[in-house]
């Protein structure tokens, strides 16, 4: 994976790319139209190599989650930010709260973003992780049912 996101980035930022590595092997390869700005690669994941690399090669991390676990985890990213010589401090961090988990848990996971730094927030309004939470999953079936439980989130969380 770590060579993987260097040919990425060498692919975005070079009219022609050249690369020899463990894993990939590119012989005067180009993309065209390349991305007029830096595309940023976030990463996810729970597990501590997963962890060290997001911090090493990431541009940004995202969490499926935001209860207390998640805060401990973000906690280790950190510490293994500082320790590959970054600021923890300007990295990108995004919290998720399932839609399904309703107001109450909204307002909590979003307390908990912002008393930890998190620098983005999103809410998953799928049905899926909805048991997760204990909730019932909801009936958003349409592009309209899912606007509105965004825009009911963000009105209840302002």
């Amino acid at each position: 994976m770590d060579e993987q996101i260097k040919v990425l980035r060498e692919l975005w930022a070079n009219e022609l790319v050249d690369f020899d590595g463990d894993f990939h092997r590119i012989d005067r390869a180009a993309i065209a139209p390349r991305p007029e700005v830096t595309v940023p690669i976030w990463f996810g994941g729970f597990a501590d190599v997963a962890l060290r690399r997001a911090a090493r090669l990431g541009d940004g991390f995202t969490f499926t989650s935001s209860g207390s676990d998640t805060v401990e985890t973000l906690d280790k990213l950190r510490g293994h930010i500082s320790d590959a010589g970054r600021d923890s401090s300007t990295y990108p961090v995004e919290f998720a709260v399932a839609y399904s988990s309703g107001p109450n848990r909204w307002e909590r996971a979003l307390q908990r973003a912002v008393d930890n730094g998190v620098t983005h927030m999103s809410v998953n309004t799928m049905i899926a992780g909805a048991e997760f939470y204990g909730t019932t999953p909801s009936e958003l079936r349409t592009i309209d049912d899912h606007i509105g439980a965004l825009e009911e989130f963000i009105t209840a969380v302002e």
